[in-house]
Protein backbone atom coordinates (compact mmCIF):
# COMPACT_ATOMS: atom_id res chain seq x y z
CA UNK A 1 0.00 0.00 0.00
CA UNK A 2 1.59 2.89 -1.11
CA UNK A 3 1.13 7.09 -0.35
CA UNK A 4 -1.11 7.05 -3.20
CA UNK A 5 -3.65 4.46 -1.23
CA UNK A 6 -6.59 6.19 0.48
CA UNK A 7 -10.12 5.65 2.02
CA UNK A 8 -13.15 6.44 -0.14
CA UNK A 9 -16.50 6.44 1.89
CA UNK A 10 -20.15 6.00 -0.27
CA UNK A 11 -23.42 4.92 0.79
CA UNK A 12 -24.13 0.89 0.27
CA UNK A 13 -27.98 0.62 0.05
CA UNK A 14 -27.27 -3.09 0.12
CA UNK A 15 -26.81 -3.44 3.78
CA UNK A 16 -30.86 -2.78 4.01
CA UNK A 17 -31.44 -5.92 1.61
CA UNK A 18 -29.67 -8.16 4.49
CA UNK A 19 -32.68 -7.16 6.90
CA UNK A 20 -34.94 -7.77 4.12
CA UNK A 21 -34.24 -10.87 2.52
CA UNK A 22 -31.42 -12.49 4.79
CA UNK A 23 -31.56 -16.26 3.00
CA UNK A 24 -29.64 -14.17 -0.30
CA UNK A 25 -26.78 -13.91 1.53
CA UNK A 26 -26.60 -16.83 2.98
CA UNK A 27 -26.48 -19.64 -0.34
CA UNK A 28 -26.63 -23.54 0.89
CA UNK A 29 -23.78 -24.56 -0.16
CA UNK A 30 -21.92 -22.14 1.60
CA UNK A 31 -23.20 -22.43 4.93
CA UNK A 32 -22.53 -25.15 7.41
CA UNK A 33 -25.73 -25.05 9.74
CA UNK A 34 -23.83 -27.89 12.02
CA UNK A 35 -26.27 -30.14 14.02
CA UNK A 36 -29.55 -28.51 13.88
CA UNK A 37 -29.54 -29.00 9.73
CA UNK A 38 -31.20 -32.83 9.76
CA UNK A 39 -33.18 -31.93 6.73
CA UNK A 40 -36.68 -31.77 7.89
CA UNK A 41 -36.28 -27.99 8.89
CA UNK A 42 -35.97 -25.47 6.01
CA UNK A 43 -33.25 -22.97 5.79
CA UNK A 44 -34.91 -19.82 5.65
CA UNK A 45 -36.02 -21.36 9.58
CA UNK A 46 -32.75 -22.38 10.38
CA UNK A 47 -31.35 -18.71 9.07
CA UNK A 48 -33.75 -17.15 11.86
CA UNK A 49 -32.85 -19.25 14.36
CA UNK A 50 -29.52 -18.61 13.92
CA UNK A 51 -29.80 -14.68 13.70
CA UNK A 52 -32.28 -14.23 16.50
CA UNK A 53 -29.73 -16.36 18.96
CA UNK A 54 -26.30 -15.59 20.30
CA UNK A 55 -24.72 -18.55 17.87
CA UNK A 56 -23.69 -18.09 14.19
CA UNK A 57 -23.62 -20.17 10.79
CA UNK A 58 -20.30 -21.52 10.08
CA UNK A 59 -19.73 -20.07 6.69
CA UNK A 60 -17.08 -21.82 4.43
CA UNK A 61 -15.60 -21.94 0.70
CA UNK A 62 -12.26 -20.60 -1.57
CA UNK A 63 -10.75 -16.99 -1.14
CA UNK A 64 -8.03 -15.60 -2.36
CA UNK A 65 -6.12 -14.55 0.04
CA UNK A 66 -3.28 -12.24 0.13
CA UNK A 67 -0.79 -11.07 2.99
CA UNK A 68 0.80 -7.73 4.09
CA UNK A 69 4.07 -7.58 2.10
CA UNK A 70 3.69 -10.91 -0.16
CA UNK A 71 2.88 -10.17 -4.44
CA UNK A 72 1.42 -13.57 -4.94
CA UNK A 73 -2.23 -14.64 -4.01
CA UNK A 74 -3.19 -17.74 -2.68
CA UNK A 75 -6.32 -19.59 -3.02
CA UNK A 76 -7.50 -20.89 0.52
CA UNK A 77 -10.43 -22.96 1.53
CA UNK A 78 -11.34 -20.42 4.64
CA UNK A 79 -13.92 -21.11 7.09
CA UNK A 80 -15.32 -18.11 9.18
CA UNK A 81 -16.60 -19.14 12.82
CA UNK A 82 -17.46 -17.25 15.99
CA UNK A 83 -14.14 -17.48 16.66
CA UNK A 84 -12.47 -16.13 13.62
CA UNK A 85 -11.30 -16.54 10.44
CA UNK A 86 -9.77 -19.92 9.58
CA UNK A 87 -8.32 -21.49 6.64
CA UNK A 88 -7.20 -25.14 5.98
CA UNK A 89 -3.86 -26.47 5.82
CA UNK A 90 -5.79 -29.88 3.92
CA UNK A 91 -7.59 -29.24 1.18
CA UNK A 92 -11.77 -28.74 2.59
CA UNK A 93 -10.91 -30.48 5.26
CA UNK A 94 -12.59 -28.65 8.83
CA UNK A 95 -11.31 -31.05 11.10
CA UNK A 96 -9.44 -28.73 14.01
CA UNK A 97 -6.30 -29.80 13.39
CA UNK A 98 -6.33 -29.13 9.83
CA UNK A 99 -7.35 -25.38 10.67
CA UNK A 100 -5.13 -22.42 11.07
CA UNK A 101 -6.16 -18.69 12.39
CA UNK A 102 -5.44 -16.42 9.57
CA UNK A 103 -7.53 -13.56 11.62
CA UNK A 104 -9.06 -12.80 14.42
CA UNK A 105 -11.97 -10.73 13.79
CA UNK A 106 -12.91 -9.54 17.52
CA UNK A 107 -10.99 -5.65 16.67
CA UNK A 108 -11.40 -5.59 13.46
CA UNK A 109 -12.98 -3.35 10.56
CA UNK A 110 -14.09 -4.77 6.55
CA UNK A 111 -13.57 -2.19 3.90
CA UNK A 112 -14.21 -2.94 0.10
CA UNK A 113 -11.68 -2.59 -2.14
CA UNK A 114 -12.32 -0.28 -5.46
CA UNK A 115 -10.33 -1.60 -8.55
CA UNK A 116 -8.41 -4.30 -6.57
CA UNK A 117 -7.16 -6.29 -9.95
CA UNK A 118 -5.45 -2.47 -10.50
CA UNK A 119 -3.85 -2.04 -6.91
CA UNK A 120 -3.18 -5.01 -5.81
CA UNK A 121 -2.65 -7.01 -8.47
CA UNK A 122 -5.93 -9.23 -7.36
CA UNK A 123 -7.16 -12.22 -9.68
CA UNK A 124 -10.84 -10.16 -9.55
CA UNK A 125 -12.16 -7.07 -8.86
CA UNK A 126 -14.12 -8.22 -6.09
CA UNK A 127 -12.48 -7.63 -2.37
CA UNK A 128 -12.15 -6.87 0.26
CA UNK A 129 -9.41 -5.81 3.11
CA UNK A 130 -9.56 -6.60 7.05
CA UNK A 131 -8.13 -3.35 9.13
CA UNK A 132 -7.46 -4.64 12.73
CA UNK A 133 -8.37 -1.70 15.25
CA UNK A 134 -4.78 -0.63 16.64
CA UNK A 135 -2.61 -2.43 14.29
CA UNK A 136 -1.11 -2.18 11.20
CA UNK A 137 -3.00 -0.67 8.66
CA UNK A 138 -4.19 -3.47 6.87
CA UNK A 139 -3.55 -6.60 7.60
CA UNK A 140 -5.41 -9.19 5.30
CA UNK A 141 -6.28 -8.45 1.53
CA UNK A 142 -9.01 -11.21 0.73
CA UNK A 143 -10.99 -11.80 -2.77
CA UNK A 144 -13.40 -13.28 -4.28
CA UNK A 145 -14.71 -14.49 -7.32
CA UNK A 146 -17.99 -12.42 -7.88
CA UNK A 147 -19.38 -9.59 -6.05
CA UNK A 148 -22.25 -11.52 -4.46
CA UNK A 149 -20.18 -13.96 -2.78
CA UNK A 150 -17.86 -10.54 -1.37
CA UNK A 151 -21.29 -9.54 0.02
CA UNK A 152 -21.78 -12.56 1.83
CA UNK A 153 -18.43 -12.29 3.38
CA UNK A 154 -18.70 -8.61 4.30
CA UNK A 155 -21.97 -9.47 6.03
CA UNK A 156 -21.63 -12.69 7.79
CA UNK A 157 -18.53 -10.71 9.78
Amino acid sequence: MGSESKFLFRKNYAKYEFFKNPVNFFPEQMVAWGQQSNGCIPQSQLLQNFLNSSSCPEIQGFLHVKELGRKSWKKLYVCLRRSGLYCSTKGTSKEPRHLQLLADLEDSNIFSLIAGKKMYSAPTDYGFCIKFCGGPPVQKILGNRFEKEKLLWAFAK
